[in-house]
Parts: C-alpha cells; structure tokens; sequence
C-alpha cells in the first residue's frame, strides 16, 4: 500500500460519481467508499489502487493520521443505497464547514433524511456534528468621531478633520478661509471653527482678511 498526505476532498456532484482525492504531491484518486468523504485535508491515508487508463481506482484504505469527525454517521447509514449516502455524507460534509445552512432546504433535507434513517437516538451524535454555531453578529461600519466642542479641539489636526467631515474643505482652502500662511499661526481653534462656520454660511460676503489668526 502507498501512504499520502490528503491535501483536498472533491465530493461528487452527481450520483454514481466518485469522490476524489488530491494528495500533497499532486496526485488524484478516486473511490466510491463513503467514508472517504470524512477525511479531513491533512491526514495521511495508505491505499491500494487499481490503475485504469488515466484513474487511480481506490481498492483499499486506511486512515494513517488525522480526524474523520462525521464518523457516527457513516457508521450508522444503511448499507443500501450508496449513491444516496454519497450525497448525503456531502451535505453532512458542507454543513459541518458551515458552507450550507442547516435552515436551508437542502440542509433541513439532509437532517430530516438522517432522522429517518438512522435508528435509535432522536438526536443521533452525526446530527449533533453537523450543527452549525450560529454565525456572530456583523459587526456595524464604524461610525466617524462627534464633532469636537469648540472648546475641546487640541491640535489643528482635530480642527481639519472636523472641517473636511463637516464641509468637506481641503486644508488649503481652510488656509484661505482662515487668512494665515500656515498651520502654526492658528491658536485659538474655537475662533478658527466659528470662522469657518461663517464662512460656509455666507462664503461670498465673508471677509478672511478681517479675522486673521495668530
């Protein structure tokens, strides 16, 4: 038997499909055991293959290392109807990864089929793997800072960024607006804001030259 590292699992679409197995080398292989859907990427398996033309046919395997959580399923299905297991031990798969809702129609399908036929238990333990965790909350786009008291602005950084939130002024026309070369001349940045309020409200009859700042 020849060992390798499962890299990924590709659950048939269609019935009488196979699974496939891509290895860590690259290789594919292929098998109708439904078990196979349970191996986990990273484990590593021993098999014995069948070489037909192009397909590596699995004949026998063995899990070497690594987990197979749904497990209990498998264990459990009828023996009848393979192509039915197939499918669903492939919807057990996706819901355990949380790629298919398990309110969703093939997701009630799925433990509904489960519930009729594995006997025993009224919550068998393959169901209870299968749950999903609900998922969490989005999280609300954060929300930009209240605009500073006129009083509260500490640096002239506060008192552009107030301005180009509210107004949407580039720092070179607030320079304008406020009538200094730079931004070091601005002190008092309670008159600044009460200036540049004025401005916005009158833009074409505000003088900048009568409320210089230093």
């Amino acid at each position: 038997m020849q060992r390798f590292t499962v890299k990924n699992i590709i659950l048939p679409t269609k019935e009488k499909s196979p699974i496939v197995i891509e290895t860590s080398d690259g290789a594919r292989m292929s098998g109708f055991d439904v078990k196979l859907a349970d191996i986990q990427p990273g484990s590593v398996i021993e098999v014995e293959l069948e070489v037909k033309g192009k397909f590596n046919n699995i004949k026998k395997w063995q899990l070497v290392s690594g987990q197979t959580p749904p497990a209990a399923v498998a264990n459990t299905l009828p023996a009848a109807f393979p192509e039915e297991q197939t499918a669903v031990l492939g919807a057990v798969y996706l819901i355990g990864r949380g790629e298919v809702d398990k309110e969703s129609r093939l997701g009630k399908k799925t433990l509904n089929w489960l519930m009729a036929h594995i006997p025993g238990d009224e919550d068998p333990a393959g169901i209870k793997a299968a749950k999903v965790a609900p998922k969490p909350p989005r999280e609300e786009a954060a929300k930009p800072p209240e605009a500073a008291a006129d009083d509260t602005f500490k640096n002239v950084g506060q008192l552009f960024d107030w301005a180009f939130r509210t107004y949407h002024l580039p720092a070179s026309q607030l320079l304008k607006i406020l009538d200094v070369p730079d931004t070091y001349a601005i002190k008092d940045f309670g008159a600044a804001r009460k200036k540049i309020e004025g401005y916005m409200r009158n833009p074409l009859t505000s003088n900048p030259d009568t409320q210089k700042l230093k």
